[in-house]
């Protein structure tokens, strides 16, 4: 019986394949051959899904990055102004710091990053690889804030790396690179901008042969993904983004398991190969996938606590493949816990969702501001996590925000709403009429936000 059921087993994961190219007549839909086969491709299609949108949506966040700025790959590309309502490429990002970023391609090359001394500011290189794990990142928590010399290389480098350099191995050839440098205000800039200036990338025979220059050879990037096409077309996009940046070694026994839907790191994704059963599942099993990712609180790596969702782990991955997805969709990009924690709520402290129809306030008490070594931002957004375009142009309050007002006791009171609390300016966050959701971040943050023991404040509406 057992080696009945086996045979069974196999015939179930074997069907959808058998003669894929050679189906000439229609399919039979209503026949259980052709159930069993769209049902297994839907199955599998669903965590393939899940598994690849990581990677599929770091490809896209790269394309848009580099069609919208005049770099190439291997070249930095430094704001001279923080991010605002205007800008939509990234979701959630922060107010705080300005944003330099590299697309590294380390297919054909080394390359070396010189990092100047920050001078006390608050200044992080985080190495993102193509699968949104933040692998590394250079901070002063761990370089006492003093300049230094940098060798990355893929995973395919081989080569003695030169005296004065410290080497950085990442896991694959495409590598985001994101520097977050904070600025206090507008008078702020010159500094800023002196740091952006000292940093410097290139290719380890240019900085051998000390060549000045900064762009480095990078092979031709793939097309970007089209997700409201042919839901076939993500499985496509993600076969040949797999080629490119295979995944670990440890992920070897789920893509067997994709190999019965015709995806493989060895050849890709070719749809013309399926048959109408396994397309049919494929395709039913995309708005699914999006629905799970988008509905899904990771439950294993967050908890509520007075409203807010707390994220007690996050940066690297592992085998966490739902909560890689989910990150990705509510905030590429994410810290390692030790350099950023991450709090988030779109509810206020009875569970009703956030809506500028209402009036909120968050209140601190004294001594319980986020607990954090370099600073803490409140940030605001809308339902679909990008800044509000609102008068002020104020996006986010934090502990630099000059003129803030504190309570009489030392506590600090945030005004949350659509429009301006009379005499209360200095302390507002403009919200939109609709739904909106907030963003408490805390930099470098002490044992009390690592080992969980820190409640933020529930948002509470005014009656």
């Amino acid at each position: 019986m057992k080696r009945f059921l086996l045979l069974c087993l196999l015939w179930l994961c074997c069907t959808p394949f058998a003669g894929l190219a050679q189906q000439t007549a229609p399919a039979d839909t209503n026949s259980e051959q052709y159930k069993a086969r769209e049902q297994l491709a839907y199955s599998l299609g669903v965590l393939a899904y899940i598994y690849g949108f990581p990677l599929v949506r770091m490809e896209q966040v790269r394309q848009q990055s580099l069609s919208q700025s005049n770099v190439s790959p291997n070249e930095f590309r430094h704001r001279r102004r923080l991010q605002t309502h205007q800008d939509r490429v990234v979701v959630s990002p922060n107010n705080d710091t300005v944003y330099s970023s590299a697309w590294l391609d380390l297919s054909q090359t080394a390359l070396v990053l010189h990092t100047p001394e920050a001078k006390g500011r608050y200044c992080s290189y985080a190495f993102y690889d193509a699968w949104t794990n933040n692998f590394h990142v250079i901070s002063k928590r761990n370089t006492r804030d003093v300049a230094a010399d940098y060798l990355i290389t893929g995973p395919n480098w081989k080569g003695t790396v030169p005296k004065g350099l410290t080497r950085i191995a990442t896991p694959t050839n495409s590598v985001w690179l994101l520097v977050r440098t904070l600025i206090a205000d507008d008078k702020d800039w010159p500094g800023v901008i002196a740091l952006q200036d000292g940093i410097k990338l290139q290719s380890l025979s240019q900085w051998q042969s000390k060549t000045p220059t900064t762009q480095t050879p990078a092979a031709k990037p793939a097309a970007p993904a089209q997700p409201n096409r042919n839901p076939l077309a993500f499985f496509e996009q993600l076969g040949a983004l797999l080629q490119r940046n295979p995944p670990p070694a440890s992920d070897a026994a789920l893509l067997n398991q994709f190999a019965l839907i015709g995806l493989s790191v060895k050849d890709g994704f070719v749809p013309s190969q399926l048959n109408e059963a396994t397309k049919a599942g494929l395709q039913r099993a995309v708005p699914a996938a999006r629905q799970i990712i988008t509905a899904s609180r990771a439950d294993q790596a967050v908890k509520r606590v007075n409203g807010w969702l707390m994220v007690t782990k996050g940066g690297t991955f592992g085998d966490e493949y739902l909560f890689r997805a989910y990150v990705t969709e509510k905030g590429i990009g994410q810290l390692i816990p030790e350099e950023a924690s991450y709090m988030t709520t779109d509810v206020d402290g009875e569970g009703q969702p956030l809506n500028g129809a209402n009036k909120y306030v968050l209140r601190f008490p004294k001594g319980q501001l986020p607990p954090a070594h370099e600073f803490w931002s409140l940030t605001l957004y809308a339902a679909d996590f990008f800044f509000v375009e609102n008068p002020l142009n104020r996006f986010a309050i934090g502990d630099r925000t000059r003129g803030l007002q504190y309570d009489a006791d030392g506590g600090l009171t945030i005004y949350l709403q659509n429009e301006a609390p009379p005499g209360k300016e200095s302390n507002w966050l403009p919200a939109p009429k609709g739904d909106f959701n907030l963003s408490l971040r805390a930099y470098l943050p002490k044992p009390e936000l690592l080992n969980n023991s820190y409640q933020p404040p529930a948002v509470q509406r005014v009656k």
